[in-house]
């Protein structure tokens, strides 16, 4: 028979915490995709910097920590169809939208066998979600009753607090320090809006131009928001009072979500 090879990963003082690989003088540990080794032993658990987005099936994520830039499936179980995403880095809490369910769900990234369902809807999923991670509240646009709404992180103590002149609201983002948040709007008069979180003091920023809002982020740094037009097939970007407009891409096809 064939002779036998001693395996070295099998020993508890070789052990790796994830992956073992042989070599003619021994072994020496890896890591999966996107993870890096804290020792020469242990992988990190998670990646310190990363990107989640949602996709026809699934919820992903792309850690920027490793070279290779691929995409690992986040297994939640559930999960269908989710739209929209967002993070309580605090409480390490991944909310997002599912239309095949119609709800808002929630998942900690510690556990990510147990995901909840925070805000179930019956009408309309949200296309938006931002998550104010200062006062922890939750903010969603709902197209089907054309309102913007708030909860508690836990989906109690719902509120509409935006409900008039309303088209279509899509995006919605926050910038919690300075009490803002911002919304596209569809419609025949496609625009994007600002008030304060409350819902007070609405504005409009933009109107002129603006064909198929999809997605909207913040720089809270360089304080400017940008967006993407589906119809115009541009990311755009202004000043938190819509002024100093750029186009910063153009010809991107049917453009759909965006964050920084």
């Amino acid at each position: 028979g064939p002779p036998m090879v001693r395996n070295v990963c099998e020993q508890q003082n070789t052990m790796c915490s994830h992956l073992c690989l042989r070599n003619p003088h021994g072994f020496s540990c890896t890591c999966p995709t996107g993870l890096t080794l804290k020792d020469p032993r242990n992988c990190n658990v998670e990646p310190n910097n990363y990107l989640v987005f949602a996709s026809k099936g699934s919820l992903g994520r792309i850690s920027l920590d490793t070279k290779p830039l691929w995409d690992v499936p986040l297994d939640i179980p559930g999960t269908n169809h989710p739209i929209a995403v967002d993070y309580h880095r605090k409480k390490n809490l991944l909310f997002f939208t599912d239309i095949h369910l119609d709800a808002i769900r929630v998942v900690s990234l510690k556990n990510l066998s147990h995901p909840w369902t925070v805000v179930g809807h019956g009408s309309n999923p949200p296309d938006g979600i931002a998550v104010d991670w200062v006062a922890d509240n939750l903010y969603w646009t709902d197209a089907g009753r054309k309102v913007v709404e708030i909860s508690r992180l836990n989906g109690s103590s719902r509120k509409v607090i935006i409900k008039s002149q309303l088209l279509e609201p899509r995006a919605i983002a926050v910038f919690p320090s300075e009490g803002y948040m911002f919304w596209t709007d569809w419609g025949n008069k496609s625009k994007i809006e600002r008030s304060y979180l409350d819902g007070s003091n609405r504005t409009v920023l933009l109107e002129d131009g603006i064909g198929w809002p999809n997605g909207l982020a913040i720089d809270y740094s360089l304080r400017r928001i940008f967006w993407n037009d589906a119809l115009a097939d541009i990311i755009g970007s202004s000043d938190l009072n819509g002024q100093n407009r750029v186009v910063l891409v153009s010809q991107v096809p049917h453009p759909y979500g965006l964050t920084l």
